[in-house]
Parts: C-alpha cells; sequence; structure tokens
C-alpha cells in the first residue's frame, strides 16, 4: 500500500513540474512576441505655437510593428499648458513620406499644408479643432 501511495505522489508531482516548465516556457515565449510587436515610436518632427504662443501645433511621426509595420506623419493640437499626448488633438494624418508644415493664420485658423510628390497619399483631416476653437485650412505644396 505504502508503494502505491509513493507511486501516486511522484507521478502528481512529475506531472506539475511538466506542466509548470510547459506553463514558464509559454508565459516567456507570450512575453518576447508581445514585446516585439507591441507599441509605438513616436518622433518630435516640429512645434509650431499660435501668434499669441495660447496653442501648440506638433508635427510628428507616429511608427511601429517592425517590417509590416506603419508609418504616419501627424499633427495635433494642443494647449501650450498640456503635455504632448499623440491620442489627443489629432488634426491631421498621412503617410509618412508626405511633406507637412503648419503656419497660423491668426490665433484661431491653422494652416496645413502637405506636399505628397506625386505618390497617392493616404490622408486623414479635420476641419476644427476637437474643442471648435480653432479653424484648419488644408494646402497642397
Amino acid at each position: 500500500m505504502q508503494k502505491h501511495i509513493r507511486c501516486f505522489v511522484a507521478g502528481v508531482l512529475s506531472f506539475l513540474v511538466v506542466y509548470g516548465c510547459l506553463w514558464l516556457l509559454g508565459f516567456l515565449l507570450e512575453k518576447s512576441f508581445d514585446s516585439a510587436f507591441k507599441g509605438n515610436d513616436i518622433v518630435m518632427v516640429s512645434d509650431t505655437p499660435s501668434p499669441n504662443h495660447g496653442l501648440i501645433a506638433t508635427t510628428y511621426i507616429n511608427m511601429g510593428g517592425g517590417a509590416a509595420g506603419w508609418c504616419y506623419k501627424e499633427v495635433n493640437l494642443r494647449k501650450n499648458s498640456e503635455a504632448f499626448d499623440a491620442k489627443k488633438g489629432q488634426l491631421f494624418s498621412t503617410d509618412c513620406q508626405t511633406d507637412v508644415a503648419v503656419t497660423w493664420q491668426g490665433d484661431d485658423t491653422a494652416i496645413i499644408k502637405y506636399s505628397t510628390d506625386g505618390i497617392s497619399a493616404s490622408l486623414t483631416q479635420k476641419s476644427l479643432s476637437d474643442n471648435k476653437a480653432v479653424r484648419v485650412l488644408y494646402q497642397t505644396k
């Protein structure tokens, strides 16, 4: 009887060790792939303050995903007192190859000029800021 209990306990412990090792291996693989494909890189290109310095239009590059990833040149608008946040205030988004410049016409009108050099561009444009206080005009270069 004693021998059967020892064999049973040895079998249960062997199962737990094998299961634990497989779980650990799966966890490590998941974390290695998760860090490779998660997140994005933000590269600041320029800040263009409004004439009264109350607002800032920030041009930046948003990219990630590795070899098959994405790359966008984007413009967002924020108050001068606020920290930059790529998830807020987005006005314009296009491909990375596009040349983008921001100018101001008064304190309530931003002008975004962009050039695609004959390449078809993927564009997202807003005509007003999120709080509707700033009008946005677009011009091709």
